[in-house]
């Protein structure tokens, strides 16, 4: 069983590489219990938020900039909550002939049970449960 100091070494190791991904890294303390670890996890949660949403501040729920969100080779446009997301890009897959070719992107949450809900929903569509 790990030591309440193991847990805190491991803990501290942690967080100095979130920390490491902040463009501007917080001045933490190393953390003396558990509530620490903790309270510093939050900290980090938030500056690493902060981060995306300001170097990403067009990619809102609501895309009302009406520019498509741009993630390496691939394309995501959408209107309301992502509900409509249409996502362009290449595939993950290596189709050989047999095989379909197209790739088909989820997604989960209020998005899917729209989706699922939806009329647009294409009449070849397979729906799983």
């Amino acid at each position: 069983m790990e030591t309440t100091e193991e847990y805190l070494d491991r803990k501290r190791k942690e967080i100095a590489l979130l920390n490491k991904c902040l463009a501007r890294p917080l001045y933490l303390e190393p953390p003396q219990s558990p509530n620490d670890v903790i309270e510093q996890k939050f900290q980090l949660t938030a500056a690493l938020r902060a981060q995306h949403e300001f170097g990403n501040w067009r990619a809102t729920e609501t895309s009302w900039s009406h520019r498509p969100c741009v993630a390496g080779p691939f394309e995501f446009n959408y209107d309301y909550q992502r509900a409509d997301l249409d996502v362009n890009g290449p595939s993950f897959y290596e189709w050989d002939e047999i095989a379909a070719d197209s790739t088909v992107y989820t997604s989960s949450g209020m998005a899917a049970i729209t989706l699922s809900c939806s009329p647009r929903v294409t009449s070849g569509a397979k729906q799983t449960s």
